[in-house]
């Protein structure tokens, strides 16, 4: 089998763990990341049982794992279906002219940030300030991050026959912090094993993971979420490509 074809298996495997796992123990992870879309999966996941809880949670990974489910003969059933749309349209209302229209709030958590920072009762955080706060802590971890004035900064560390590299995005227009991880073998002219990895992508909740409903005093706590999230995936990557082997090369 071919190297991408296994790593799509082992990524979708590993991401269905993880997406059980979170979900069971209260969203630990997703709780950190304060944006729409994690604002809205929580508010709506603790609304399920138990048991649809988790099979929205493997749904929601199959949704964003195609090629894995095709290699696996996995597919989403209609049950499966019916619960991914049923989160999706969760910020969604029908106009009486029929028409889909998109809440103002995905939830009450987004609400009630953002009627905080419309009252003038909080400003809204800054984020060169949180940048600073995860120089410094991922520094320590990772070494020193290559930065470009586009308003990125990078880490890369390496494992045998592999490289990781952590790209943190603080350029967003209304404030929205980003982050992806890319991996790629030390070998030349070798392309990343998948499109970028990061947390919603993981769990299948989002397109991207950000941070943009924040406030001024909570500049300490989103710098501390975004190391802690972004040091989750670097202690776990090097067992994800340990099962690949130190030979990128070689089938």
């Amino acid at each position: 089998m071919e190297l991408t074809d296994r790593w799509a298996i082992l990524y979708y495997t590993w991401s269905s763990d993880r997406a059980r796992e979170e979900f069971r123990t209260e969203f630990p992870l997703l709780s950190l990341v304060r944006g729409r879309n994690t604002l809205k999966l929580i508010e709506y996941a603790r609304s399920l049982s138990t048991d649809e809880r988790q099979r929205l949670a493997i749904a929601l990974v199959k949704r964003f794992n195609e090629r894995a489910m095709g290699l696996k003969g996995d597919f989403l059933s209609q049950d499966e279906q019916s619960l991914i749309q049923e989160y999706l349209d969760y910020d969604v209302r029908l106009t009486e002219a029929g028409k889909r229209r998109l809440l103002p709030f995905a939830s009450d958590a987004e609400r009630r940030i953002s009627e905080l920072l419309q009252s003038g009762n909080a400003q809204k955080g800054k984020p060169s300030l949180i940048r600073s706060g995860v120089s410094k802590q991922l520094g320590q971890m990772l070494g020193p991050p290559t930065s470009k004035p586009s308003g990125t900064q990078s880490f890369v560390v390496e494992a045998p026959g592999w490289r990781l590299r952590t790209t943190i995005d603080y350029g967003g227009s209304h404030g929205q912090i980003t982050y992806a991880h890319t991996i790629t073998s030390t070998a030349a002219s070798r392309r990343p094993l998948q499109p970028p990895i990061h947390l919603c992508g993981c769990m299948g909740v989002a397109g991207q993971t950000s941070w943009d409903l924040y406030t001024l005093d909570e500049t300490d706590e989103i710098a501390n979420s975004i190391c802690t999230v972004i040091s989750w995936f670097v202690k776990e990557w090097r067992t994800l490509t340990g099962s690949l082997g130190n030979k990128p090369n070689g089938e």
